[in-house]
């Protein structure tokens, strides 16, 4: 007979690995319906993009325009009897709007409305960040993603309304709409960063591969959604009241899935700690003076860690710089290269394929040389493929070859790669308490930077008549922003490289 000692040792070590195993399943489980809602989101996000861009295209209206010279007549029309006629929707040629016959002046147009609405909307957005950092910690992450597909539903039922109003108007609602979904999707992603550092705490290895399955995630959706809306585009709607109606009805049926889907992955420990401190700080203070201080912690936390600090700057101007060329990918490939909306649009699922691929590669070689190293590679990719990508301006016999080939499958499959990492480094050095207002502040520095500078690339570097160099003015621009950071970024690390994570410290 076996010692009672030894036996009873041996089943606490067995039913210790049963509960192992039972929380590692559970885990598992909960990671796999924060990535679904993640999928989910990406692939409604994309309706936001280019449709979204060919609605406010439709809806763009301006005077008839008149012939040059007498003789010749903008891109959209052509001359008949002496008069500029707007071709017919049919036709390759179509200015995209049936309220101006200017396609030049269409694309200028929107362009300038997009950056000017995220400008003014950014704005009102950081501080729904600010505030919700603040509340995902103490409160949880769950209702952050719920209140963004109740706005959804608001926004749509605005933007189906808009196909009915006139010209001021509809700019009217577009500027509320927008406003409406910055301020709901702003702090969506700082939420599914914590849940994700949330189930996969205390495993680096974990926490790496679950950040690129989350990218990896997204990507694939947008995909998806790509496919799913070239019909759209190419069906070059001149009225869009069904189509906004239908994703209303969409937004309805994802809040009655995820309320139910979607649990809390906040830790029990950071809740009551923070309602414990929530309370001692009521005692003393009213609670609106707790509250915007909370905001600031993350602030307060990200100013103290000198690496952070700048990383965190660092990130913001990268942002800039790929939003604020790429946001232009479609506009570039009709006017210079003078594809058709609907052809046009399928760089972004060439896009999202390189940025997938990208994504799913750098578990492994996060794993194997480290989060800082693989960012810092990807940033030099990434500066390189646009400059050459950017030098289709001046050869323009090579300029849809190297449009694909660099702006597209090198800089997207190192950007695929980047993107993890910035999860993972923050997560390392932030404790999970703060990590909601930490990911928000990154956000609000991030449009901070973007509020002043995101409108110089669609209205400065960008102009859809400009031929030579110019054309690809907006690619190069970002290329020498992205290198700069890239040195400052190698410079940080090498002051830095002998520091320690203040994650486990802080705890």
């Amino acid at each position: 007979h076996m010692p009672q000692d030894f036996t009873t040792g041996a089943s606490k070590q067995a039913d210790a690995q049963e509960d192992l195993q039972r929380c590692t399943w559970l885990l598992g489980r909960a990671r796999g319906k924060v990535l679904i809602f993640a999928c989910w989101m990406q692939w409604y996000q994309y309706f936001s993009g280019d449709p979204f861009d060919a609605f406010v295209e439709s809806m763009t209206n301006c005077p008839r325009p008149v012939p040059v010279d007498g003789y010749h007549c903008p891109g959209g029309s052509v001359l008949r009897k002496g008069l500029c006629e707007p071709e017919p929707s049919s036709s390759p040629d179509w200015s995209l709007s049936v309220h101006c016959a200017d396609k030049a002046l269409v694309l200028s147009h929107t362009a300038q409305l997009n950056g000017i609405n995220a400008s003014i909307a950014s704005a009102v957005g950081m501080i729904t960040v600010l505030l919700a950092g603040s509340y995902m910690d103490a409160m949880g992450r769950k209702s952050v993603l719920m209140m963004f597909i109740i706005a959804s539903i608001l926004v749509k039922v605005l933007l189906a309304v808009s196909c009915l109003t006139t010209w001021s108007t509809f700019v009217t609602i577009i500027v509320i709409q927008n406003v409406i979904e910055v301020m709901s999707a702003s702090p969506v992603y700082p939420a599914l960063n914590c849940m994700v550092s949330d189930l996969s705490s205390g495993d680096p290895s974990l926490r790496g591969n679950c950040y690129a399955a989350l990218e990896a995630v997204k990507n694939i959706a947008s995909l998806v959604a790509l496919l799913s809306g070239y019909p759209v585009l190419k069906a070059h709607l001149t009225s869009y009241i069904w189509f906004w109606s239908i994703l209303g009805l969409v937004s309805i049926a994802a809040y009655l899935v995820f309320s139910a889907l979607i649990s809390e992955t906040l830790p029990q420990q950071s809740k009551t700690t923070d309602s414990q401190d929530a309370a001692s700080v009521s005692a003393e203070f009213p609670t609106d003076v707790h509250v915007w201080s909370s905001c600031f912690d993350g602030f307060l936390f990200t100013w103290k860690d000198s690496f952070l600090r700048q990383y965190l700057i660092i990130w913001a101007i990268i942002s800039l710089a790929v939003n604020g060329a790429w946001s232009l990918s479609a506009m570039f490939l009709q006017s210079y290269l003078g594809m058709e909306q609907a052809n046009a649009s399928l760089c972004r699922a060439c896009w999202f394929m390189s940025l997938m691929c990208g994504s799913a590669f750098s578990a492994g070689l996060i794993r194997r040389f480290g989060a800082q190293t693989i960012h810092g590679v990807a940033l030099a990719v990434m500066s390189a493929s646009w400059f050459v990508c950017g030098l289709g301006g001046v050869w323009r016999s090579a300029a849809e070859q190297l449009f694909w080939a660099f702006g597209v499958w090198t800089f997207g499959m190192a950007f695929g790669a980047l993107t993890p990492c910035f999860g993972s480094i923050i997560s390392e050095r932030v404790p999970a308490s703060l990590q909601g207002k930490v990911f928000s502040s990154s956000v609000i520095v991030g449009t901070a930077v973007g509020i002043p500078l995101g409108p110089l690339w669609s209205q400065v570097f960008f102009r859809p008549a400009s031929v030579g160099w110019k054309a690809g003015l907006s690619w190069l621009v970002s290329a020498g922003v992205l290198l700069v950071t890239g040195i400052w970024y190698c410079l940080l690390c090498f002051t830095h490289r002998g520091s320690k994570d203040t994650r486990d410290t802080v705890q």
